[in-house]
């Protein structure tokens, strides 16, 4: 494959990945026809056809593919540029007794197979197996190669030794990087927050080591299934027999001496979350060894759990200088571990409760429960918990429910990122679900009998099966009464390397709700406890929060002043996706609202590096360099970003008052005037990323719907970045403090008619109040009234939350005021908030902003 203009080539000559068809001759009697030049090519096909493959064919193949390789990319594209996207023709090259080129046929009507047997006629080959040797090449130009190339490399890479390096994430993120060979393996892994694991894995044996290499442990038999799923992992995007999805070329290009193509699957489920896409990136190279899968992101999943994928993001380099070898002295190091000592008593019971629950609260931790009620039927679900209060999920039967941060339960399939809110019947019974199982965690006795006094813990026995062991617990008490009561079982898996025991049953007999009930309740998590170091402290599952969706909502923090939970998220969006330029740019915006311009550059500086050409990444690298003193570099950036956007009049005018400030007054002159004829009201000694100086007022023009709207903002307001996936808002602005504005339009259709009836609803709906409101307070309208302004009818509607007993609300926080009208049958509508701030000069300034506002048709 070579790169073809976005066209794919694809030439396999034998075992090579070169792409061709071949034809091979095997008897005298063809020979000496075709050196005869008697022969037609349509002859000369079907008669290579027939004649099958031999050794020596496929020989002379691989002697072909060496001498005429790179040649091959030069002569198929000089040949059918000018073709379309699809280009499929024939040739038969015959070779004479010393390897040179005697004949080449091609069908009459395919002028580019001509072209390209003339551009090839001078090769010089060895001597082939007999004189008059034919050779068949197919010329298969087509986007819809791409499943049989991405096969073909998956083979080609069963063979060899890849150097592994990936990053996987689910509730939790970790790195695998090592070797791979087949089934064997040598990979560590690297939570985020906790020690690596190294694992060697030879055919049927498995070492581990905990310590860095220094100590290791031979896992036998069931020991070794963590281990082997973590391989896994990383092997799954290059499973041979696995079903690969229909694939589609996105890029070719040319790197080094390789063609490198992007595949991803032709049809894309828009519902699907972005992590869940498929993109793989293989390399094609004339030494067949280093031809595979050469990056791959997209989902893995391990068995048991395949609509819970992990997503991965994995590289991989041909290693074959490098061999799998085992542990040196693992036998002599290698630990065997038993159990306790003694039997186990209510201490073992009670200190492995509580390891337990501080063990689960710290994993995605995973229950499931059946509950008997004999005539009273049966229920069963699964209970799901990501740490630190991530989110929340139920499912029984076919439904589906979750929650976040511990608020209302959804009918929701996307872990409560969308979902209906259930009625209260269907939430009190999840809640008990719920307290169901965070009552087994915390120890909470079954019986509730003063009379049976304390609980007591009695050993019951051992069970061990091939894998695991537990240590079974009868729930009892001092003074029993029951017939029977509750077991509670720990298990582990047999020779752990870790002696801690998990709470992993509870099966018996309790009441519920006022019935009696058989409750069995099995305790589990989706990484097994010898790779359990893999757990993250802090985070909800990153599969179900995008890179995309921490950037919005930085972007959403910063408008509401929190600069540094905005910086929280972009920073948890680069760790996601390190490539994307977006939340680098978004976090350098923040930290110039921080006052932090070195660090505003290097952040503007890495999301130019990453690919961006947003001429305002360097218009507002720019004015960070400039704030840093570094006017030179200032001045290099504005001219950069006039490059990508001849007409950037912010950018002539930002570059004018950094010439002048260095004293390059004709230079700063030529600027203005450019930057003037541009922008006729671009006019003013401040500098300013994305907005427009109104002169010497201190106030910058905001322009937009072709100029239609304008509204003067002050200088300590400025106009945000627009973002692409919220078309509907015009425009995003800042002020101090976290005050913020929006612009929006078209959200819903609205005519000057209904303005009236628009505004009535909006107060009721303010009027139910709102959940960041505070304690012991109401909402107070300053003003709700229809009102003309320039001969158009807006709703004019502003309001402060009042704390009770106060009458005077010149000190309240959340002043907001609105301006909404009917523009093209549309709603327009201007929103400015202070925010939390107090102080009635802000309070002022966003009346002089609305008041400021003016539309023409």
């Amino acid at each position: 494959m070579f790169s073809m203009r976005n066209r794919i080539v694809v030439v396999l000559v034998g075992s090579l990945l070169l792409a061709l068809s071949t034809l091979r001759a095997q008897d005298a009697k063809f020979a000496a026809d075709s050196s005869q030049h008697s022969r037609s090519f349509t002859e000369a096909l079907a008669e290579a056809k027939r004649l099958g493959e031999t050794e020596e064919g496929k020989a002379y193949d691989e002697e072909f593919g060496k001498v005429a390789g790179s040649r091959l990319s030069d002569a198929v594209s000089e040949c059918t540029k000018n073709l379309g996207p699809r280009v499929n023709f024939e040739v038969v090259f015959v070779f004479a007794t010393d390897g040179h080129v005697e004949q080449v046929l091609s069908p009459s009507d395919k002028p580019a197979a001509k072209c390209f047997g003339d551009k090839l006629r001078d090769l010089q080959l060895p001597a082939p197996p007999r004189p008059g040797w034919p050779l068949h090449f197919t010329v298969n130009i087509s986007p819809d190669n791409a499943p049989s190339i991405l096969a073909l490399n998956l083979k080609l890479m069963e063979g060899g030794t890849w150097e592994v390096d990936a990053t996987l994430n689910r509730a939790f993120k970790f790195r695998v990087h090592g070797l791979l060979r087949g089934d064997d393996f040598d990979l560590t892994v690297e939570p985020e927050d906790r020690n690596a694991v190294r694992q060697i894995a030879i055919k049927d044996q498995v070492w581990a080591s905990f310590d860095g290499s220094k100590t290791w442990k031979s896992e036998s038999g069931s020991e070794q299934t963590p281990f082997r799923r973590v391989y896994a992992f990383v092997h799954n995007p290059l499973r041979t027999e696995a079903k690969l999805p229909a694939l589609r070329v996105v890029k070719q290009e040319t790197r080094g001496s390789e063609t490198w193509m992007h595949l991803r699957p032709k049809t894309s489920d828009k519902k699907k979350d972005k992590l869940q896409q498929v993109d793989y990136w293989i390399a094609i190279s004339q030494d067949p060894k280093r031809n595979g899968v050469r990056r791959y992101e997209g989902p893995v999943t391990e068995q048991g759990h395949e609509n819970e994928p992990l997503h991965c993001i994995a590289t991989y380099q041909p290693a074959n200088n490098k061999t799998i070898e085992p542990p040196a002295g693992a036998a002599a190091s290698s630990e065997q571990n038993s159990g306790p000592s003694a039997t186990p008593d209510a201490k073992f019971a009670v200190d492995n409760l509580k390891y337990s629950r501080d063990f689960y609260s710290k994993v995605h931790f995973v229950a499931i429960a059946n509950l008997d009620f004999g005539a009273g039927g049966k229920a069963e679900f699964k209970y799901d918990r990501y740490p630190n209060g991530g989110p929340e999920r139920i499912q029984a039967g076919n439904d589906e429910f979750a929650r976040k941060d511990g608020k209302t339960w959804l009918n929701s399939n996307d872990w409560g990122e969308t979902g209906k809110s259930v009625n209260a019947q269907t939430a009190k019974r999840l809640n008990n679900w719920v307290g169901l199982i965070d009552a087994r965690l915390n120890s909470e006795p079954v019986s509730k009998d003063p009379s049976e006094g304390a609980t007591v813990m009695k050993f019951v026995g051992k069970e061990t099966d091939k894998e695991r062991e537990a240590f079974v617990f009868e729930e009892s008490k001092e003074k029993p009464k029951a017939k029977s009561y509750p077991h509670i079982s720990f298990g582990r898996f047999k020779n752990a390397q870790d002696q801690q025991v998990l709470l992993s049953e509870f099966s018996g007999p309790m009441r519920l709700g006022g019935r009696d009930a058989t409750v069995k309740i099995s305790f589990s998590h989706l990484i097994a406890v010898n790779i359990q170091d893999i757990t993250e402290k802090s985070s909800p599952p990153a599969a179900d929060e995008s890179d995309g969706d921490l950037v919005n909502r930085g972007i959403e923090k910063a408008k509401n002043g929190d600069l540094d939970g905005a910086m929280a998220d972009f920073d948890r969006a680069i760790k996601l996706n390190p490539n994307d330029d977006a939340p680098y740019y978004n976090r350098a915006q923040a930290k110039r609202l921080k006052k932090d311009a070195a660090g505003a550059v290097a952040d503007y500086t890495r999301a130019i590096e990453l690919g961006s050409t947003n001429p305002a990444a360097y218009n507002n690298r720019g004015n960070a360099r400039s704030e840093n003193n570094d006017r030179d570099g200032a001045i290099a950036d504005y001219t950069r970003a006039i490059e990508l956007k001849p007409d950037y009049a912010r950018a002539y005018y930002n570059r004018a008052v950094t010439k002048e400030a260095k004293g390059d007054k004709t230079g700063a002159e030529a600027d203005f005037k450019m930057a003037h004829k541009l922008d006729p009201e671009l006019a003013s000694e401040q500098s300013a990323a994305d907005s427009k100086d109104n002169g010497s007022s201190g106030t910058t023009t905001v322009s937009l719907l072709d100029g239609k709207l304008k509204l003067y903002i002050p200088s300590d307001f400025s106009r945000d970045p627009g973002d692409p996936k919220e078309p509907k808002t015009v425009a995003r602005l800042s002020g101090p403090d976290g005050a913020w504005g929006t612009v929006l339009r078209g959200t819903h259709g609205l005519t000057p008619d209904k303005l009236e009836g628009y505004l009535k609803m909006r107060v009721a709906e303010y009027n139910k109040g709102f959940k960041w409101l505070p304690k012991d307070s109401h909402l107070q309208w300053l003003k709700k009234k229809i009102v003309t302004i320039d001969g158009r009818k807006w709703a004019d509607w502003s309001f402060v939350p009042v704390l009770k007993g106060k009458k005077d609300y010149s000190h309240n926080p959340v002043y907001t005021r609105n301006l909404t009208t009917s523009y093209n049958g549309q709603l327009l509508e201007v929103t400015f908030t202070s925010n939390l701030n107090t102080a009635p000069e802000l309070k002022q300034k966003i009346d002089h902003i609305m008041d400021s506002v003016h539309l023409e048709e």
